[in-house]
């Protein structure tokens, strides 16, 4: 018998050759709180670029096959800058109730349910991509005492490169307006000095755990372009 990890029930796991082998006590969720969570893929169609479910969106927020939000960025100077992000799971009710019991009451744990999907994708979409988790400021740092990023990154196979700092934090992303969102203020992403050395024309694959308008992650992929990335792109839990 295990305990879910959210709603505290006991419940049976499931047996198979991974939980076969490991001894330690499972980190996961009962059933019922897996059926809350939604799988992006089981909503298709998707949006080329973001991998947002477009089946939901009035006919006005969607451009071929991109939604609007993505149609604007690639119609900008920021085109290309980010080929493409992978998200697992939808941001929905539930979803919002567990990232923030997960980022504002320190409960890093709950990362460990999404390990053998988080991989998976990753395996799946960017193998040989470079892992680089999204950085939080000292502050937030402070607050937490982790980044969740950093947690979602440490579940992949290949270990993850701290390559960009935070140098400012504005206002949560949660906090602010969907403008604010999508406006370019200053860079608060750095570039970690010294690089590693015979580090350049990565392909690398920005970690974080939700993409909501994509600015976040755009910001991070211009603070990589010292690098000459030969790709950027991005693995998220949410979207």
């Amino acid at each position: 018998m295990a305990q879910c990890l959210w709603c505290n029930r006991t419940y049976s796991p499931s047996l198979n050759w991974e939980r076969l082998f490991d001894l330690e006590a499972p980190k996961n969720l009962c059933r019922r709180c897996w059926n809350k969570i939604e799988r992006l893929e089981a909503h298709p169609p998707l949006c080329s670029l973001c991998g947002r479910a477009l089946a939901g969106l009035e006919a006005h927020f969607i451009v071929k096959d991109y939604c609007l939000d993505c149609y604007r960025w690639e119609k900008g100077s920021f085109q290309g800058l980010l080929r493409r992000n992978y998200s697992l799971y939808h941001y929905n009710p539930f979803m919002k109730a567990y990232i923030t019991r997960l980022k504002f009451q320190g409960d890093a744990v709950l990362v460990m349910p999404f390990k053998r999907a988080f991989r998976k994708a990753y395996q799946q979409h960017f193998n040989h991509y470079l892992p680089v988790p999204i950085p939080i400021s000292p502050q937030r740092m402070q607050e937490r005492a982790f980044n969740q990023a950093e947690l979602l990154a440490q579940l992949l196979p290949k270990s993850p490169l701290e390559l960009l700092k935070r140098v400012s934090q504005y206002r949560k992303q949660s906090q602010k307006t969907r403008r604010e969102r999508t406006l370019f203020q200053e860079n608060p992403f750095e570039l970690i000095q010294p690089l590693p050395t015979a580090l350049l024309n990565p392909s690398i694959v920005l970690i974080d755990d939700i993409y909501t308008t994509g600015a976040t992650l755009r910001q991070a992929a211009l603070a990589l372009q010292p690098l000459k990335p030969a790709n950027i792109t991005s693995l998220t839990l949410l979207r």
